[in-house]
């Protein structure tokens, strides 16, 4: 095992609101930037979201509003995310199918604000 490296996992969401904010990093990737408190995602503050149901997340022209509207689509059906994450967190070990009722994907336009609805 190396430290501090990045691993691709595979996370099947729940159908519903996932109750994450993201971003667009400096280099065009779409990042988990804050998480509501009682989200029960999977997903963590600092995964890199590669591709949403096979669709590669840094091909998709519109940043942050077309990530939101693209997840919002697939909002009805279990969705497969591809995500790069620190293999050193260890809160990844299980990922739990059970999404609660939070808003879908709040746009994080500005840096460490978190919008709390």
């Amino acid at each position: 095992m190396a430290s501090s490296s990045k691993q691709p996992l595979a996370i099947y969401l729940l159908p519903g609101p996932l109750g994450i904010g993201i971003k667009m990093s400096t280099t065009g990737e779409c990042i988990v930037s804050s998480k509501a408190p009682q989200s029960k995602s999977p997903l963590q503050v600092g995964d890199i979201l590669l591709s949403l149901n096979g669709i590669s997340l840094v091909d998709v022209d519109g940043g942050t509003d077309a990530w939101c509207k693209l997840f919002s689509a697939f909002d009805s059906v279990e969705r497969k995310v591809k995500v790069q994450r620190d293999t050193n967190a260890d809160n990844n070990k299980k990922f739990i199918k059970n999404e609660k009722k939070v808003h879908l994907l709040q746009n994080d336009s500005s840096d460490d604000s978190v919008n709390n609805t």
